[in-house]
């Protein structure tokens, strides 16, 4: 028996030790795709949080704009309504309007060549007709020159706002592009993170099935260990049973040859009889009841 249950115990270490590779090999399959699959979701939070940051920024940006966007439009309005002023200014030839600051300086130049200057009584004549046109064109425009400077100044303001948009727009369409970068990003990592979920899934279920075989055989395994160690035990008991019956009767057979060497010790005594070696080793083991005893 104890040999049948040796050889199935060898068997079943066989398997168990060919299962716990098979465990460890699962486990370690499971823990990749786990670490995977981990990774991607601790990727995912990531791009989340910095999508949500940018839409945040992206939102921002949109006020700031619409916020330009409402001061563009009043200094626009101010600008058409210079603009429709200077419209109505007197114009040159080549339809552009008269500078004030230009004619006041073409008539201080005739004034001061009628002044200095000796001229013929025609060509003097033909300078104070122009000096006259020139004065009369002048006081039709001479207010336009605080009309045209505001004019410049609330179109250079404009300008500058519509420059502030456009930088503001470009932001918004680049944050806007990152934003929507970190979407899809994450969009397709989420898709792959359900794929390797799925694999996981698997994996952990492969790793269940092997380890409950694995502990199944285990139980089995000490089952055997200890029914093969009680077999063991029981025949170690009986051989030490055997083994404490034989020093029993041996001890009997000595404590039976003692008595008999007691005794004749005992009748050499009694009858004065010449005692050996041995017989006096005898005696001396031997106390005073035992020798009255033997003596009798």
């Amino acid at each position: 028996m104890s040999e049948e249950l040796k050889k199935e115990l060898s068997e079943i270490k066989k398997k168990l030790d060919e299962k716990k590779v098979l465990k460890e090999n699962a486990f370690q399959s499971k823990k990749k795709v786990k670490e995977e699959f981990f990774s991607l979701i601790k990727k995912i939070k990531e791009l989340r949080e910095e999508r949500d940051a940018l839409t945040k920024q992206v939102k921002e940006v949109k006020e700031k704009v619409k916020e330009k966007i409402e001061v563009q439009k009043d200094q626009l309005k101010k600008v058409k309504e210079l603009n429709s002023k200077i419209k109505d200014m007197p114009k040159d030839k080549k339809g552009k309007v008269v500078n004030p600051e230009s004619l006041k300086k073409k008539i201080e130049a005739l004034e001061f060549k009628l002044e200095t200057e000796v001229l013929s009584q025609n060509k003097e004549k033909v300078l104070l007709d122009q000096l006259k046109s020139l004065r009369k064109e002048y006081d039709a425009v001479k207010n336009s020159s605080d009309v045209l400077k505001e004019y410049f100044v609330e179109k250079e303001k404009l300008d500058l706002i519509n420059k502030e948009i456009n930088v503001l727009k470009k932001e918004l369409r680049d944050l806007s592009s990152k934003s929507q970068k970190k979407h899809e990003e994450m969009v397709s990592l989420s898709k792959k993170a359900d794929e390797v979920k799925k694999v996981l899934e698997e994996k952990e279920k492969e790793f269940d099935k092997i380890r409950e075989e694995y502990l199944s055989i285990v139980v089995k395994f000490k089952e055997l260990k200890d029914k093969l160690s009680g077999e063991k035990n029981i025949k170690k008991k009986a051989e030490k049973k055997k083994k404490d019956l034989e020093r029993k009767k041996v001890k009997e057979e000595l404590d039976k040859e003692l008595l008999e060497m007691k005794r004749e010790v005992a009748r050499k005594l009694k009858n004065k009889e010449k005692l050996t070696t041995e017989d006096l080793m005898i005696l001396q083991g031997m106390n005073d009841r035992e020798i009255e005893m033997y003596l009798k």
